[in-house]
């Protein structure tokens, strides 16, 4: 058995910011790539009304609105903050601590 693509079900299926996932994409037998904007991707959608796909397919379309590709984040450097550290850190003298500090700033630790 068969499914035929309506308008109705592409514009149903969509996701809650009014686009398309790859997952989505990909179920249609569509290639994605990353510099399309979103008229294209729907002009493409619209071209395929009327049709037929599988029900494996529809499926995979309709779950697809669900997933979402997972972004890379880049790790930030955490900067210490000089009052806390000398707060936390208890030095026997002054010089003490303005030699810490000025190890600590050279090295890049602290903002």
């Amino acid at each position: 058995m068969e499914f035929v693509i309506t308008k109705n079900w592409i514009d149903e299926h969509c996701t809650e910011r009014g686009g398309y996932t790859n997952a989505q994409l990909k179920a249609l037998g569509l290639k994605v790539k990353k510099r399309y904007s979103l008229k294209d991707i729907k002009n493409c959608l619209n071209s395929l009304v009327g049709n037929k796909i599988t029900y494996s397919a529809k499926n995979d379309f309709e779950l697809g609105r669900e997933i979402f590709a997972k972004r890379k984040r880049k790790k930030k450097k955490k900067k210490l903050k000089v009052k806390k550290l000398v707060k936390t850190n208890r030095f026997e003298s002054e010089l003490d601590r303005t030699k810490w500090l000025k190890k600590m700033l050279g090295k890049g630790q602290i903002n």
